[in-house]
């Protein structure tokens, strides 16, 4: 709104002088996105079905996005380059989990980052990675071994030089493979791992040191995983974590859950009846409550535009 006054007057000419007051405005707090869906998939050499190139899927221990500045406001992905616009928000994403969150000509690598492709016709031109020549790029993420540059196994998203070994001490709580004398770099659930540890649980796993335990109630709201003897020490479900505490997607700790009876309750999330807790985080908008969605990248339930 304009507010204007004379201030003088010259030569028979009135001097106005003008502020612009902007009206408040509110912020736009929520955070919302859609999880990578609808992939292209391709195949390995032995048939075995594998996310398309540039559209990996999430990684186990993905980051969570880091307090800072106000997240850039966007209506297209030429805004955000080399990200996409999250249209759900209004905002520029930071971090991938797939090329959808990603602009155009621009791929998603294992350090969930927006990378631009690098052209080749051979493995050479790509270490770690190997080359697509289906595409004629340069690989960013690895679901197998065949994605990696010789003399490279694929761990975790990324391609790494494999450590010799003799036996497990030499392995930093991996098994070794005495086969080929190399040192495990990945484990799935609850297998690959040294004495002592326990992996992180899912498929590229890492090995973790962990407690032994005989109950839950020895694992500071973890699960006790009774056929190792081992406190599980990440979460990636309810199941992993003791009764009464909740697994939080964002941080796969298990956080004791707020007592509950009913959604109203729970600030967004729905309420666990059989164990009367609040969820804590979300992975689809079912954990949420009515009116709520749930914003995969974070792992929050927001409020529905």
């Amino acid at each position: 709104m304009k507010a204007c006054w004379i201030i003088s007057s010259l030569g028979g000419c009135l001097l106005l002088a003008c502020s612009e007051r902007n009206p408040a405005s509110t912020d736009d707090t929520g955070a919302g996105g859609k999880d990578l869906a609808g992939k292209e998939g391709g195949s390995t050499g032995d048939g075995t079905p594998t996310p398309a190139d540039g559209a990996p899927t999430p990684f186990d221990g993905a980051p969570t996005p880091a307090d800072g500045p106000a997240a850039q406001k966007c209506t297209s992905a030429a805004q955000c380059t080399p990200y996409a616009c999250d249209l759900a928000t209004g905002t520029c994403r930071t971090q991938c989990t797939g090329s959808s969150h990603c602009a155009s000509g621009f791929v998603c690598d294992a350090d969930h980052k927006c990378v631009k492709p690098t052209t080749c016709t051979s493995a050479a031109q790509c270490i770690p990675f190997a080359c697509n020549v289906a595409t004629g790029v340069c690989r960013v993420v690895c679901y197998t071994d065949s994605h990696c540059a010789a003399g490279y196994i694929c761990t975790g998203g990324k391609c790494v030089a494999p450590v010799k070994c003799t036996s497990d001490a030499q392995c930093g709580g991996y098994l070794c493979n005495l086969a080929q004398g190399v040192c495990r770099t990945s484990c799935s659930f609850t297998t690959g791992c040294a004495s002592g540890y326990i992996c992180s649980g899912t498929l590229n796993g890492e090995c973790l040191k962990s407690t032994p335990c005989t109950t839950s109630a020895q694992c500071n709201g973890f699960d006790c995983v009774t056929t190792l003897g081992l406190c599980r020490v990440t979460c990636n479900s309810n199941s992993h974590c003791d009764q009464g505490y909740t697994c939080d997607a964002s941080t796969q700790k298990c956080v004791k859950g707020t007592a509950c009876t009913s959604d109203a309750q729970c600030g967004g999330y729905r309420c666990i009846t059989s164990q009367g807790v609040c969820r804590t985080s979300c992975n689809n908008n079912q954990h949420c409550a009515q009116g709520y969605q749930c914003d995969q990248s974070s792992h929050q339930c927001v409020q529905s535009p």
